[in-house]
């Protein structure tokens, strides 16, 4: 967690380029792996991406690309039986230091999340049975409201 004043060429191209280049090449991946039959795919964030956060503005741009990324690779890869979701979760969760984060929420969480929902909640995008592709399911206890 840094001021966004404060990162120099080389932090952004560490923290940007490297974070962008690794989901690209998971994705690439992914889909080498699963074009020949049908799959899912899984992308687990922070909220901060959809909030941003104070000390986390280089992170939450990065979480945000990420996201949209997978959003393309979501409506690229439909017809060849791929689905890609996104799931948000609590910043708690991810962060070194979510408070640095500065997240202003507006209602306190209506319950407790922690492992075991996200857990349940990426099973259930990776079943058989699930239709979903392209969103981004949050799981932060109803804090966040996309």
């Amino acid at each position: 967690p840094r001021s966004l004043q404060s990162w120099s060429d080389d932090d952004i191209a560490a923290g940007w380029e490297s974070s962008m280049q690794a989901m690209i090449w998971t994705l690439q991946a992914a889909f080498g792996a699963l074009s020949e039959r049908p799959g899912r795919v899984v992308v687990v964030l922070p909220t901060t991406g959809l909030s941003g956060g104070h000390s986390y503005a280089l992170a939450a741009a990065v979480f945000e690309a990420q996201r949209v990324l997978a959003k393309a690779a979501a409506r690229q890869w439909g017809p060849h039986g791929i689905r890609v979701n996104t799931v948000a979760i609590s910043p708690e969760l991810v962060l070194d230091d979510a408070d640095r984060a500065d997240v202003h929420y507006l209602a306190p969480p209506a319950f407790a999340t922690g492992t075991g929902e996200v857990v349940s909640t990426v099973a259930f995008l990776l079943g058989p049975d699930c239709g979903v592709t392209g969103q981004t399911i949050t799981v932060d206890g109803g804090r966040w409201l996309p």
